[in-house]
């Protein structure tokens, strides 16, 4: 997957992947039960650069769409916790264990976070690795148009947010793009951004519905909902 433009989502969640470092700082003084005047500055130094340098890879992999860093955070989560736990259990500190419920619930949302943002359909095609590409909607079809260039693609995912397309080829553009959605006799026009694309045995890349008229807007959500009556997405 190439990303071509990065939703506001995920540079959010990037950006919160840093709570991190003062929660690491503060899990040290708490581990010492140190004073406000006597704080182990250099123990809370080292465990703030560690939890800096993961964190900005974690954010850096979130950045660049890496699909497998959702699993590294679940995986830094349920360790963080199991071991703040174990310590707050053996050294019977309150302190420690309501960090590590903080600490729980902060993994937990923001796992929640990055796998909603990485299903969208703008930028999730629902294809599994190892096929070449995703499965086409029956009956839906939507024309690619670029300048002068028209090119009639499938369609994986539609919904209000966006929509992926695919085929054997497609127009490559990185600019707002007018998309022409056509169900059996209906037709539905609207603008896209391009998100996110990917290159396999097909083509395909994903579009943010942005800058449609009140009344595009309409259409094409009364649009998705006779495709939702009929099953189809």
């Amino acid at each position: 997957m190439r990303i071509m433009k990065i939703p506001r989502g995920i540079k959010s969640a990037a950006a919160a992947v840093f709570l991190t470092v003062p929660t690491a700082a503060t899990q040290t003084v708490i581990m010492a039960r140190a004073p406000w005047w006597a704080l182990p500055v250099r123990s809370m130094e080292t465990s703030a650069l560690w939890a800096l340098g993961i964190s900005a890879v974690v954010a850096l992999l979130l950045l660049r769409g890496a699909r497998g860093v959702y699993w590294i955070i679940v995986a830094s989560g349920a360790l963080w916790v199991f071991f703040g736990a174990l310590v707050a259990i053996r050294t019977r500190n309150p302190g420690m264990g309501f960090l590590t419920i903080f600490v729980g619930v902060y993994f937990g949302l923001l796992t929640s976070w990055v796998r909603y943002e990485f299903g969208r359909s703008f930028f999730d095609p629902a294809m599994s690795w190892f096929e070449g590409a995703p499965r086409p909607i029956p009956a839906i079809a939507c024309d690619l148009m670029v300048g002068d260039k028209s090119l009639r693609m499938k369609v994986s995912r539609l919904d209000e947010e966006g929509a992926f397309l695919f085929g054997k080829k497609i127009v490559k553009t990185a600019q707002k793009t007018e998309l022409l959605f056509r169900f059996r006799d209906r037709e539905i026009r609207c603008t896209g951004i391009p998100m996110i694309a990917f290159k396999r045995a097909s083509e395909g890349v994903g579009f943010r519905f942005e800058g449609n008229t009140p009344d595009q807007k309409k259409d094409l959500g009364d649009f998705i909902e006779t495709l939702r009556g009929e099953g189809y997405v």
